[in-house]
């Protein structure tokens, strides 16, 4: 039953925030009814967790700790931004520079910043027994990166913005990294397995969240600022615009490509703007975690049996 209620609601959810503002407004029935229903059911879900489900997928003896909420809403916001660079960086290059998809790919590989980040943050708490400091220069590093993002302009270098996406991907790297540790401090180990499955959960829905984010202020941005006799002639009207738009833009004439790329560029300002404000969501829901100790204890029920050969007692 458990698994029944999540997998409808999740479906449910993310169907709303795939069509929402791509194929169907934002107000229609079709979008709001089956995101309501998708959220509604992830609370029921969590209520028949709690009380009725005899071996829960959640037990929610994870949720019964302000130090393991925390962890879980901080991998929440982190997976949002990490997912919304990774898909609208590249938009950036190639909307705003002309850069082609390979080279945007290229330009984009400064986020690839996350993953040394997340091994010397990883090695730091291993060695410290400390994860909230890491933590919280971790919410830093991205305030300070996706406030130099929301600095660029389409006419700037494309060497600041690759600049700016390494230090935007030292912060999610190090996020990634660390907020798995204030989920499972609170925690004994024979709750590690269902601790860690609902963090990856979360990962993976809060990607759809980002990516949808993105494509809603980027699209709205572009409506708004492109001339309304252009965005006319392009097909679907409104709808994808960001991706109609781009393999028109060597065939633009120089003026209105002037135009184009200043609005891409006005897009994404907003976009970053508004990960900034959600990294800073994350920043203030990090401060009721504590600094727990992290347990080396081994879990005798699932330590490996000590193998004999058949000539030993």
């Amino acid at each position: 039953m458990g698994n029944t209620i999540i997998i409808g609601s999740s479906v449910s959810c993310t169907l709303a925030l795939t069509w929402g503002g791509v194929t169907t407004p934002w107000d229609s029935s079709t979008v709001l009814a089956p995101l309501i229903i998708g959220l509604l059911g992830m609370v029921a879900f969590i209520a028949y967790e709690a009380t009725v489900a005899t071996n829960p997928l959640v037990p929610i003896s994870l949720l019964t700790s302000w130090t393991g909420i925390s962890g879980y809403l901080q991998t929440f916001v982190a997976s949002i931004l990490a997912l919304c660079v990774a898909y609208y960086l590249p938009v950036y290059f190639q909307g705003c520079k002309g850069a082609s998809p390979v080279m945007s790919g290229v330009y984009g590989l400064g986020m690839s910043a996350l993953a040394p980040a997340a091994i010397v943050s990883g090695l730091l708490v291993k060695k410290t027994g400390r994860y909230r400091l890491q933590i919280w220069v971790g919410w830093g590093i991205l305030l300070v990166g996706f406030g130099l993002m929301s600095m660029l302009r389409a006419n700037t270098s494309s060497a600041f913005a690759v600049g700016f996406s390494v230090i935007v991907g030292i912060g999610i790297g190090i996020e990634y990294a660390t907020t798995v540790y204030p989920i499972l401090a609170p925690l004994p180990v024979t709750q590690n397995a269902p601790a860690l499955a609902f963090m990856w959960f979360l990962r993976s829905f809060a990607g759809v969240w980002g990516v949808t984010i993105g494509s809603t202020v980027l699209q709205n941005e572009l409506v708004k600022r492109l001339p309304s006799d252009f965005t006319s002639t392009i097909p679907n009207g409104s709808a994808g615009l960001a991706y109609a738009l781009i393999p028109e833009l060597p065939h633009l004439e120089p003026q209105l490509l002037a135009q184009v790329e200043d609005a891409f560029a006005g897009g994404m300002m907003v976009i970053w703007q508004v990960l900034l404000g959600i990294a800073g969501l994350g920043l203030l829901c990090s401060l009721p975690m504590k600094g727990l100790p992290l347990t080396n204890r081994l879990d005798e029920q699932w330590r490996p049996k000590q193998m004999h050969t058949p000539s030993e007692p």
